[in-house]
């Protein structure tokens, strides 16, 4: 079959859409990727490794370092649905235009689109031209359950969850649904009442989380399916670490890794705080260290390593705990490593992450990244050292092991092309 996928957002929302495209081409199928990037990353070069076609819409401006900066630093001190708000209007609706041409444009030529679930212009696009549509959901803190209340809310049981999230969709409704059903309207279909039915489609929604940290809840609609986490596949330069790692790992004890990933700020002041309050935490803890994304290239200062881009599959197993920002693909690749973790969630879903994380035993209590300070950064490492919560970690990596999420979510929609 001819699938399209589509997928916008950070680097952590569209490499495992990326992936997904990768094991529906091994299986088969002709796959053309749209990819709208934040921070203007490029993935055409990936083509041929994944063996699928890629291209790119709507490339932010020369500018958007800077403003991701601007944007980050009012986002961490707002609450989950303001941030969501701004982020709405900042960086996705400014895109919807060019999105949406490209999503009329893969309806017309693929028999099934996937989009990542935030992507409602693919959705529409589908509806209007009768194409069937799957979505992928990468953190499950946006599906309805009793079982657990919206993020930034307190968990008070079952009862009171239900109430919380009928207030929670009463408001996103409010605040999302106009510009949806404006598209809509252009589009010649008919309004629509609620986001849970822009956010999931009604025929598949590929849940990209372990079945071992979240498995599907009792009251879950069944068209959500917990696959595993999309994994992008290994490439043959991907099997070992660069030499000057290897030579720091290899020359004491295991260090802990400091990174935020794609929210690791670009401009020169706010990297400097930050590394500063890295290092700072370094020295108090007495540890060596391996900072991601604060320093060019790749440099050794004493205990300290400083890396661009790190394998995480290779990296974070030979560390002793891992410090990140809470990012879907960060987080099951530091479960997957069975290593403790300390996150520091910058928006909605990392805090999600950042408390299912504590619940399981495998992550200190989360800092916001607002109240991030040494002593707090500290205190939450030395938590994360106790060696129970390194036995967790190492139980739920293992209960991880085996799981190939990108190959169930493809067997998935192959089950549904019959």
């Amino acid at each position: 079959m001819r699938i399209g996928i589509q997928a916008w957002g950070s680097e952590g929302d569209i490499r495992p859409c990326l992936a997904l495209g990768a094991a529906l081409s091994r299986a088969g199928h002709d796959v053309s990727a749209v990819v709208t990037d934040l921070g203007g990353r490029e993935y055409e070069g990936y083509a041929t490794e994944l063996g699928i076609q890629i291209r790119t819409v709507a490339r932010p401006s020369a500018n958007r370092h800077e403003q991701l900066d601007r944007l980050s630093e009012r986002l961490i001190r707002l609450s989950p649905f303001a941030q969501g708000k701004l982020i709405t209007r900042e960086l996705f609706a400014p895109a919807v235009p060019e999105m949406f041409q490209a999503a009329r444009e893969l309806c017309a030529e693929f028999d099934l689109v996937i989009g990542h679930y935030y992507q409602h212009p693919l959705r529409t696009a589908a509806e209007a031209s009768d194409v069937p549509a799957v979505t992928v959901t990468i953190s499950p803190n946006i599906i309805v359950s009793r079982s657990y209340p919206p993020t930034g809310v307190p968990a008070l049981g079952p009862r009171w969850n239900q109430i919380w999230w009928h207030v929670a969709y009463r408001l996103v409704n409010r605040a999302f649904l106009p510009d949806v059903n404006k598209l809509r309207v252009e589009a010649g279909l008919p309004a629509i009442h609620t986001m849970r039915e822009v956010w999931h489609s009604r025929l598949l929604d590929l849940v990209a989380v372990s079945p071992a940290l979240f498995p599907a809840e009792t009251d879950w609609d069944p068209r959500h399916k917990v696959c595993g986490f999309f994994e992008w596949p290994m490439s043959p330069q991907d099997r070992h670490l660069p030499e000057a790692v290897e030579e720091f790992l290899c020359a004491g004890d295991p260090p802990v890794f400091f990174g935020f990933g794609s929210l690791s700020p670009n401009q020169p002041l706010a990297r400097r705080q930050l590394l500063n309050l890295f290092s700072e935490a370094v020295e108090r803890l007495g540890c060596r260290a391996i900072f991601q994304g604060l320093a060019p290239g790749m440099e050794t200062t004493g205990h300290i390593l400083h890396v661009g881009r790190a394998n995480h599959a290779r990296l974070f197993p030979r560390c002793k705990v891992i410090v990140h920002h809470g990012g879907a693909g960060t987080t099951h690749s530091a479960i997957r490593a069975g290593v403790p973790s300390v996150i520091v969630p910058h928006v909605s879903d990392q805090s999600a992450w950042g408390a299912i994380l504590h619940r399981r035993g495998v992550a200190s209590k989360p800092i916001r990244r607002a109240k991030l300070s040494v002593r707090a950064l500290v205190e939450r490492v030395h938590r994360a050292t106790d060696s129970e919560m390194r036995k967790r970690s190492e139980n739920l990596a293992g209960q991880m092991a085996h799981e190939n999420g990108a190959c169930k979510a493809a067997a998935f929609v192959n089950a549904l092309l019959k």
